[in-house]
């Protein structure tokens, strides 16, 4: 009985180690295919193989079970090998989380940089309009820049991106308008002061040209060509009548019918059939062979400030609702 009892138990640890070497050479392949995903470079591919070995190793189909010291060696080697690849999955995100916060900087300084901008603006316009705009911009540029470069860290400052560019645009506006409305009341000063020495000129009065040249001196300067056609206005203020200021009131007429039109302004009842024939030469100059691009509303109006003219008191009147439309849509 011993005998045949011991054959048995031969018999047993023969295939039992059989069993063992069969399941030592598959965690060996495993081993093995753990170590060859440390350098694949695709890492997350990496994680998601990594993963299913690590199912395999331990899993519902291993049949036996190897010797304590060897399965532990087998096993500090397998996860040697599996650590390797965790350390540059963490070493990645660590960067990345690195990149995030640098950008997330990038994005906040270009933030607070043109806030800055924005804020020195809101509170002193006139000076610094200018600048904004070419700060707003830049600022423009660079975001766009960097939500193409970042798209993650420009995400989160959206909102007070927009809000941003809401009162940079605003401030903007309101320095245009206020620019525009020095540059009106300017022009006004300036023709007042021609106004008057023609109009002295014109009843054969004895015009003051020195006065009225002092007068012009103590003003600032006109911006672009407006001060030029108005100096010469000034220069020749001496020698204009009465007959040249009333032909100059004809074509004021005209220049306030075409500014009217340009603005979509509306034009009294009297002067309705003018407008209607005013129009229609537009539309004849516009498709005509000879045909002229037409002028912008301000330039028309520096035409009108141009003409020596008779004052007209209806004119002026229609003239200052021109001004309160231009300024209403400076840019």
């Amino acid at each position: 009985m011993r005998k045949r009892f011991d054959k048995i138990l031969d018999k047993l640890d023969q295939r039992l180690a059989a069993m063992r070497a069969s399941e030592q050479e598959r965690r060996e392949e495993l081993i093995g295919l753990a170590e060859a995903l440390r350098e694949l470079p695709d890492l997350g591919r990496a994680i998601t193989e990594l993963k299913a070995l690590q199912s395999r190793w331990g899993g519902q189909g291993v049949s036996v079970q190897l010797e304590r010291r060897d399965e532990q060696k087998l096993w500090l080697r397998f996860r040697a090998a599996c650590d390797v690849v965790f350390a540059r999955r963490d070493d990645q995100r660590l960067r990345l989380a690195a990149q995030r916060e640098a950008g997330k900087q990038v994005a906040l300084g270009l933030l607070d940089a043109f806030e800055a901008a924005v804020a020195a603006v809101v509170a002193v316009v006139v000076e610094d309009g200018a600048s904004l705009k070419r700060a707003l911009s830049q600022f423009r540029a660079d975001w766009n820049t960097l939500r193409a470069n970042d798209r993650e860290s420009a995400e989160g400052f959206e909102a007070r991106v927009r809000d941003l560019e809401r009162q940079a645009s605003l401030a903007i506006e309101r320095w245009q308008q206020e620019r525009k409305n020095t540059q009106f009341e300017l022009l006004e000063r300036k023709a007042a002061i021609v106004d008057a020495a023609e109009a002295a000129a014109a009843s054969s009065a004895q015009a003051d040209v020195a006065a009225a040249k002092a007068a012009w001196d103590a003003l600032p300067r006109l911006p672009g060509k407006s001060e030029g056609l108005l100096a010469q206005r000034l220069a020749a203020a001496s020698g204009v009548t009465a007959k040249d200021l009333s032909a100059g009131r004809k074509v004021r007429e005209t220049l306030l019918l075409d500014l009217e039109i340009a603005l979509l302004l509306p034009t009294p009842e009297a002067c309705a059939e003018a407008r209607r024939k005013r129009q229609l030469e537009h539309l004849r100059m516009h498709f005509g062979a000879d045909s002229l691009p037409t002028p912008e509303a301000e330039e028309l109006l520096l035409r009108w400030y141009a003409t020596a003219a008779a004052p007209d008191a209806a004119l002026d009147q229609r003239l200052a609702a021109v001004k309160r439309r231009l300024l209403a849509v400076a840019k």
